[in-house]
């Protein structure tokens, strides 16, 4: 790689939450580096590793001056990310994380529709992969999308909520990052699913959404990944990330400025979400070590009312009462 010289103008800060992922981060940063057509800076968060991934970052930064490293200490995924939001200098904010891959033309195009369109937020595609990333696809992520137009994030919201199609990951996001810093928008600390709530808090401020279909993010299937880690403490921040969830989708309602139909797809995948807090709860028996505190078993029992405001359908109010039931089951008291 010979060297760059650095951005005069900053079109899109990629922000890279690193945390212990050397063995796949040469991929992903070779993958940004080849970028064509776009400026970028790329925000390295160094999140405490403990493995070869510093010295990596510390590599490739002499040789191209657009990657910046940041190191903090092991705080996780949200607030890796809020730390490079708070670094940003791009018109565009985008997330990619560590072990994943870009296409050479991904940000361009995103860049180009977001211009074209004047929009808030583009939607991007993508596809997963578990050793050599691929354009070669079956099985786009997104296989749907609510509209050939631009739409507000109120109907995206809407539209894709009612078809179970809302796809809330932040690596298929670019953002315009003066609405990034206008709402203060940033991630919630200490929690696993950290999209889900993000995104709805980007949507309620989005006027301009657009999508593009080309799958140009490389998601990596990993066997280390939290939804394929069963010990009784990732199963315990699990639990209480979707308790957080399901919480947080409720009181989004409350929210003044929001329409009638967005605040009944909130509830709608506040009882989507709930279904995945009953699988876990049911599937894992949590010793008395790993009870929540009371606090949480007072919060769990209000959830129930918004997820059974959130059915719609046969099959959701079947959830609602699976999730009441397994509710008073596991916590009785």
């Amino acid at each position: 790689m010979e060297r760059q010289a650095p951005p005069t103008h900053i079109d899109v800060s990629v922000i890279v939450p690193v945390f212990n992922c050397a063995q796949y981060l040469v991929e992903l940063l070779e993958s940004l580096c080849a970028q064509v057509h776009c400026s970028l800076e790329i925000i390295a968060v160094n999140d405490g590793s403990t493995d070869e991934s510093l010295a990596i970052l510390e590599r490739y930064s002499r040789l191209d001056p657009r990657i910046v490293i940041v190191t903090q200490e092991n705080l996780g995924l949200s607030a890796a990310r809020n730390t490079g939001i708070q670094l940003a200098r791009g018109d565009w904010i985008a997330f990619a994380d560590g072990d994943d891959w870009l296409a050479p033309d991904a940000l361009h195009t995103w860049c180009k529709e977001g211009l074209e369109k004047k929009l808030d937020v583009v939607i991007g595609n993508g596809f997963r992969f578990d050793t050599c990333p691929t354009q070669v696809l079956t099985n786009p992520i997104c296989s749907w999308k609510p509209s050939e137009a631009v739409i507000s994030g109120e109907d995206w919201v809407i539209q894709s909520v009612a078809q179970r199609q809302w796809k809330h990951y932040a690596w298929l996001q670019l953002i315009r990052r003066s609405l990034v810093v206008e709402n203060d928008l940033r991630f919630q600390v200490g929690m696993f699913h950290e999209d889900i709530l993000w995104t709805t808090h980007l949507a309620a401020c989005a006027k301009r959404i657009g999508f593009c279909d080309a799958p140009f993010y490389g998601y990596r299937i990993s066997p280390t990944s939290i939804t394929n880690t069963a010990s009784q403490d990732t199963i315990v921040r699990r639990v209480r990330s979707y308790i957080a969830i399901v919480d947080g989708l409720s009181n989004a309602t409350s929210w003044s400025h929001l329409s009638p139909r967005f605040r009944k797809a909130l509830l709608r995948q506040a009882n989507i979400e709930a279904g995945h807090l009953t699988g876990l709860l049911r599937n894992h028996t949590l010793p008395l070590s790993h009870q929540p505190p009371v606090a949480e078993f007072t919060l769990i029992r209000k959830l129930i009312a918004p997820v059974f405001k959130g059915a719609t359908t046969a099959s959701e109010v079947w959830r609602a009462v699976r999730f009441w039931r397994t509710v008073f089951r596991i916590f009785p008291k």
